[in-house]
């Protein structure tokens, strides 16, 4: 006798079963839901209480495209975001070797035209600049494309961590100013403004808003007087290690990767169990192993 002759299909038909269904469905929902908007809101949650202050000074190599980078490094070929104050800026911390980052630069290379054109529109200046952030990449590296990666078409560079400057003169690392509580987590990609103050900060190539807030704060900074973004501005320091926040961090992630789909390959054995078990269940009654 095969398996689904033995299969109890009467389940299918209590009002339990269902129930229990539509709660998994929900419960799936959630989860799923909030497995993939955490990493859009986290840099939210973990963002620095400090108050907004513009920037420090970021030097780093570029990659000395002629036709790209020559107009915005000086004679070795270096950027030096200083010079470029007065325009307002999009920074993005990026990688050749990481995905994510790859949905942020197809979305900067799908808009930045009009954002240019905008700007130029309204006396303004718009400024892109791709900032490699894996330190283990390289410039050679970040110059060649390959696979789903391409070179930027906007101006890019390899940084360090050094590659940010205090106004003390000491040097840090821009990834620890700049990611989800100093974790280097990226993409991160940046708006600042004319005074060098961030006024949109974005850790993630999908957000679940579809851009709509990050570009609608670009739209803001390069159509209207600066003061329509002074309530923008964000803050930023060079993060503490926050025991309290690593393990908030830790247990959310435990509870969804308990969830996660890697334990779904279990479900089609485990269900193949509970039918097997309901086609027995008279037997394993009168054996004395299964209640009624």
């Amino acid at each position: 006798m095969g398996l689904l002759d033995q299969a109890d299909f009467g389940v299918f038909k209590e009002k339990s079963t269902w129930q229990a269904f539509v709660i998994a469905l929900v419960m799936f929902g959630a989860i799923s839901f909030a497995a993939l908007s955490m990493f859009d809101s986290m840099d939210e949650l973990f963002q620095s209480d400090a108050e907004p202050a513009p920037i420090p000074n970021i030097v780093f190599e570029s990659l000395n495209r002629s036709d790209v980078e020559s107009d915005y490094v000086n004679e070795t070929g270096w950027f030096n975001l200083d010079e470029h104050r007065g325009s307002v800026i999009i920074l993005d911390l990026m990688a050749r070797d990481c995905s994510n980052c790859h949905l942020v630069q197809e979305h900067i290379e799908e808009e930045m035209e009009e954002w240019h054109a905008t700007a130029n529109a309204s006396g303004k200046s718009l400024k892109i600049f791709a900032y490699g952030a894996w330190y283990d990449e390289s410039v050679e590296y970040l110059n060649k494309s390959s696979g789903a990666y391409t070179v930027p078409l906007y101006p890019t560079g390899y940084g360090s961590t050094e590659a940010a400057v205090l106004k003390d003169g000491s040097t840090t690392d821009p990834v620890r100013l700049f990611t989800t509580g100093g974790t280097g987590q990226i993409p991160v990609v940046l708006i600042i403004d004319e005074e060098g103050y961030i006024i949109a900060q974005q850790a993630t190539g999908t957000p679940i808003d579809g851009w709509a807030k990050f570009d609608g704060i670009l739209e803001t900074a390069l159509t209207e007087e600066i003061s329509e973004t002074f309530d923008s501005r964000i803050g930023w320091e060079e993060p503490e290690t926050s025991y309290t926040a690593v393990f908030a961090l830790g247990l959310v992630l435990s509870i969804l990767v308990y969830f996660s789909p890697c334990a779904f390959p279990v479900l089609p054995g485990f269900i193949s169990y509970y039918l097997s078990l309901g086609a027995r269940e008279d037997e394993l009654i009168e054996q004395g192993k299964l209640k009624t």
